[in-house]
């Protein structure tokens, strides 16, 4: 009788092990990008934190005080599709050191990563992007937005996106 409590107690444990780690895992993003402009390109970059899984719960993590490799950049714009994407030829070391002061200009390809997609003249419009990285404990540490880029190239200019909650699909964002 105690046997059985005991491996029903392990087996109930195991299950919600499980199931709290795969809740974590099922995050879309892990932080919010960033986006602005200086000297007149388009940076990209992180904000402040991210969500790193728990036993039992996430918590998040501070960026500049993990060491985070960047993997990957993609930007899609809503009507259009992928705009740009590099990758890391490798998930190991080679990638890009990031942190929250990092700015990575539109269009300009990593040194080691691969360009499946190369960089589009931007136009004004609704894009969304993501930055897969990682951090030096091995969690995952990716990030996304949703932004408008609104201008010219001689004059860009960046706001968030609105969202229409009756709406789905790429319909959902707008600019204002």
């Amino acid at each position: 009788m105690i046997k059985n409590f005991f491996l029903k107690l392990l087996v109930t444990q195991l299950s919600l092990l499980a199931t709290l780690s795969a809740q974590a895992m099922s995050r879309y993003n892990d932080g919010d990008a960033r986006v602005w402009i200086e000297n007149n390109n388009l940076c990209l970059g992180v904000e402040n934190t991210y969500k790193v899984g728990g036993v039992f719960l996430s918590r998040n993590a501070q960026v500049d005080e993990n060491q985070l490799t960047l993997y990957g950049v993609s930007i899609s714009r809503n009507d259009e599709g992928v705009v740009w994407e590099n990758y890391s030829n490798s998930e190991t070391k080679q990638g890009l050191t990031l942190n929250t002061s990092t700015c990575i200009p539109y269009g300009e390809n990593i040194d080691n990563f691969a360009t499946p997609t190369p960089a589009k003249n931007l136009e004004p419009g609704i894009y969304s992007i993501l930055l897969r990285a990682g951090d030096s404990k091995g969690r995952r540490a990716w990030f996304s937005t949703t932004t408008c880029l609104k201008g010219s190239s001689n004059a860009w200019s960046v706001a968030p996106a609105k969202v229409n909650e009756n709406a789905v699909g790429f319909a959902r964002w707008y600019c204002e």
